[in-house]
């Protein structure tokens, strides 16, 4: 009687494990998305710095062409402004570029370690059920005295040759 009551238990842990592996699989989906989101956003950031720095460095050669530099020659402070904007929106593009692949790659590990989760629950569901099972199997034995285990000194049969009176 033990061992249906665990095979049902375990049938329905693993049941359980096998929702619960769902649940972890959806939440692994929903992580590569947000990674690839928080990427998304990442490259955004750095196109607007690359952006940003376009209008700097024509804000820059405007005003030495209006201030009577020559805006595109080599040198001038006009150009020693651009290569300093430009040495330092290159480093922030840099590093937006860096981020993108980190959280895109994160997300990836992330979604890997909850599949792994999932499926690791059911084998450990359905390992726990089957010892269980032989549990209740080797307790029903017992109980029921089919193992010829020791039972003392106890004997079902007896000899009607000794006893008296009998004939």
């Amino acid at each position: 009687m033990s061992s249906l009551i665990n095979l049902f238990a375990g049938k329905a842990r693993v049941q359980s494990a096998g929702y619960q592996r769902d649940a972890y699989y959806a939440q692994a989906r929903q992580t590569e998305l947000q990674g690839r989101v928080d990427a998304l956003q990442y490259k955004r950031e750095g196109t607007q710095i690359l952006k940003n720095l376009q209008k700097v460095m024509a804000a820059a050669t405007a005003r030495g062409a209006a201030g009577g530099l020559l805006p595109f020659a080599s040198g001038e402070s006009t150009d020693l402004i651009n290569t300093a904007s430009l040495r330092g929106a290159a480093g922030e593009f840099s590093i937006m570029t860096d981020n993108a692949s980190l959280a895109q790659e994160m997300s990836v590990m992330q979604a890997e370690n909850l599949r792994r989760a999932g499926d690791v629950g059911i084998y450990m569901a359905q390992k726990t059920a089957k010892i269980n099972f032989a549990k209740g199997l080797m307790q029903d034995a017992v109980t029921v005295g089919g193992m010829g285990g020791f039972t003392g000194n106890a004997s079902p049969w007896t000899n009607p040759d000794t006893q008296a009176g009998s004939y």
